[in-house]
């Protein structure tokens, strides 16, 4: 069967993707679907789940107090997938981006992206062990090949490891610097506690 397209038309629809979302989803329909990030609504309209709950959420879905930016408590979900977009910037005309454009001149624009490869994998097998970004403590991802992605080769051995290991991920770097700063660290750590 041929996708739906949502009524809301916005950027990085996924309406032709959603055969392949739902195809890695192993779920028995008897919980709720949370839609986190709704964009146009694509995957939740072609998949349909009988219990849904839509809400837009911030992108920071942290697992530290359980509740930040998230529908539900952390702990209370099931699984936690990314969908993830790597693609090549095209370069595009400075001059363009401060020009008026009229709705005939729309169509023939180029896309700022080309050489797009999709991803669905657990949260927890591509997570880094080192922060998102410069000012925060956002759970940052492995630095790999796009396999590395698929395969989920992240520094990780389990659930429990990456979950103690980032509740306890300290947000500025002097604290990171007293407790860990990264998984090497936080092995030693855990071992020098488990053996007192």
């Amino acid at each position: 069967m041929r996708p739906q397209a949502p009524p809301l038309k916005t950027q990085g629809i996924k309406t032709r993707l959603t055969p392949f979302i739902a195809s890695y989803i192993d779920w028995d329909w008897r919980g709720r679907w949370v839609e986190p990030f709704l964009g146009s609504g694509a995957a939740l309209l072609n998949i349909s789940p009988p219990r849904r709950r839509c809400r837009r959420f911030l992108r920071r879905a942290h697992q530290r107090n359980g509740v930040k930016s998230i529908a539900f408590p952390y702990d209370e979900y099931a699984a936690h997938w990314v969908i993830g977009f790597v693609y090549r910037r095209v370069a595009v005309d400075a001059g363009a981006a401060n020009r008026m454009y009229t709705i005939s001149e729309l169509a023939p624009e180029p896309a700022p992206f080309a050489d797009v490869s999709v991803f669905i994998q657990e949260k927890l097998r591509i997570a880094g062990d080192r922060a998102g970004s410069g000012n925060t403590a956002n759970i940052g991802s492995i630095t790999g090949t796009m396999s590395d992605f698929q395969q989920g080769n992240g520094v990780f051995q389990s659930e429990s490891e990456f979950l103690a290991y980032w509740r306890g991920y300290g947000r500025t770097a002097a604290e990171r610097a007293r407790r860990y700063r990264n998984i090497r660290e936080f092995r030693v750590m855990h071992q020098c506690q488990t053996a007192i």
